[in-house]
């Protein structure tokens, strides 16, 4: 899976002679193709008549392991925040052997709809991206770019784990806290926009944004749980790897759960679920 950010003002164009970037490690991929169309009757039949078709709506989801900030900042960034934001269209384009032959797909203008990001104390960090898109093309045996394409290479750097950012990587309003599991999700809630006569989406604007956020902490301290208490916005923020962060401003916290058991044997956790006002990736 490989991209190229479109024509700047150009929704679904992708550039001449494109210098497509490599996706990074995905380990899912899923599209979602919905031709739209109504079923005709005429009074005197049992049976429909036909189905006419009135347009086609195009999603896919990936999922992956990072190894940079790229992707996560078309998903998180507001327009203009960024050289990378959701105010910006992408071309992503997939090859696959179909019976001994290579086959083309492109998926023209692509926007981040979804993002979820967790990370735990086992095992690498992992993001769920949900795209909506123009078109979604049949597969085929040449991919139609004009010019001339410069693939991307596969990278060969290991994707970023829970140690990649080093100790306490959360900070809750400057002070550093200890958590075995972290996630953050991203909704853009993006509009689809098909005038009459269009067979396709003519526009794909973002709407309102919600942010929410989960983590874990153990129970050494009432810091975190004060804040909860009173609901007080504070200033969050999450190092991915050793340059680069979320950043999460007006996070609150509504909710707090908390446990004990006479057979557990782990630590005693306090888990936290919240809301933020913005939210950013950025370099630190």
């Amino acid at each position: 899976m490989q991209y190229v950010e479109e024509t700047a003002g150009s929704y679904g164009v992708t550039p001449d002679s494109p210098t497509l970037l490599h996706a990074g490690p995905i380990v899912d991929l899923n599209d979602n193709q919905e031709q739209q169309a109504i079923k005709y009757r005429q009074i005197g039949s049992r049976d429909i008549y036909g189905m006419i078709r009135t347009g086609k709506l195009c999603a896919f989801d990936i999922t992956f392991n990072p190894i940079n900030d790229d992707l996560l900042q078309y998903g998180m960034n507001l327009p203009g925040v960024s050289s990378k934001n959701v105010g910006k269209s992408l071309t992503f384009m997939k090859s696959q052997l179909v019976d001994g032959t290579e086959k083309f797909q492109v998926y023209k203008g692509a926007r981040v709809d979804t993002v979820d990001y967790s990370i735990t104390n086992d095992g690498a960090q992992e993001v769920s991206m949900g795209f909506l898109c123009k078109s979604i093309s049949t597969p085929a045996s040449t991919h139609g770019f004009t010019g001339t394409t410069t693939f991307g290479t596969n990278p060969s750097t290991f994707p970023w784990t829970n140690l990649t950012s080093g100790s306490q990587p959360l900070t809750w309003n400057g002070t550093n806290q200890y958590t075995p599991s972290f996630s953050v999700s991203v909704a853009n809630n993006l509009q689809r926009v098909k005038p009459n006569g269009e067979s396709e989406i003519m526009w794909l604007e973002p709407t309102l944004r919600d942010i929410s956020v989960e983590f874990d902490t153990y129970y050494h301290d009432t810091l975190v749980w004060g804040e909860h208490e009173t609901l007080t916005p504070r200033e969050l923020l999450y190092k991915l790897s050793s340059n680069r962060r979320i950043k999460i401003t007006g996070a609150t916290l509504e909710n707090l759960s908390t446990s004990d058991s006479t057979s557990s044997t782990d630590p005693k956790m306090l888990s936290f679920s919240g809301t933020g006002t913005t939210i950013a990736v950025e370099a630190y």
